[in-house]
Formats: C-alpha cells, sequence, structure tokens
C-alpha cells in the first residue's frame, strides 16, 4: 500500500477552466486587476486567478472536473466577457 500511495502523490489533476481576459498592454496589469474584482463580486462561489506568463497577464476562473460543466459556465457569462475561452489546465 505504501508503494502504491509513493507512486501516485505526484499525479496531476486535469481541471477546465474559462479564461475571461489575456493581453500584454501597457495597462494590461490594471485592467486584469479590474477584471478578477469585478468577476468575484458578480460570482463570489466561483474561484477566479489572474497570473502573468510573459509577456501575457491572464484572468482564468472556475475549477471544472468536466468540459459540458465549464461550457455550461461559459454559456452563462459569454454576454459579459464575449472573448472567454475554455482552457485546461494540469494542478
Amino acid at each position: 500500500m505504501d508503494h502504491y500511495i509513493k507512486k501516485n502523490q505526484t499525479r496531476n489533476v486535469s481541471v477546465y477552466r474559462l479564461r475571461i481576459f489575456f493581453d500584454n498592454k501597457q495597462n494590461a496589469r490594471s485592467v486584469s486587476e479590474q477584471v478578477l474584482t469585478e468577476f468575484a463580486e458578480v460570482y463570489p462561489d466561483v474561484p477566479a486567478f489572474r497570473g502573468y506568463v510573459n509577456p501575457y497577464f491572464k484572468v482564468t476562473v472556475g475549477n471544472f472536473r468536466t468540459k459540458s460543466e465549464a461550457m455550461k459556465f461559459l454559456n452563462q457569462i459569454k454576454g459579459q466577457y464575449p472573448s472567454v475561452f475554455l482552457v485546461r489546465e494540469s494542478l
């Protein structure tokens, strides 16, 4: 049993998230903070993440286990975030 636990400790979990913002303009940092804050106010129960991967600031939301759950939420927020798209990430 210990062998099985050690072997699977480093196993990653894949989740689906929605990218609601990404940009590399001069004001992208402040805009990403604003987008994150506004999203958190409207959807306090949905986790939201802001990150920077050179040269882009990104705001990603959700931790969906299935693609269908993510797509359902994508359709719900598409009116507010027209450029939203689905991403798959490993945790």
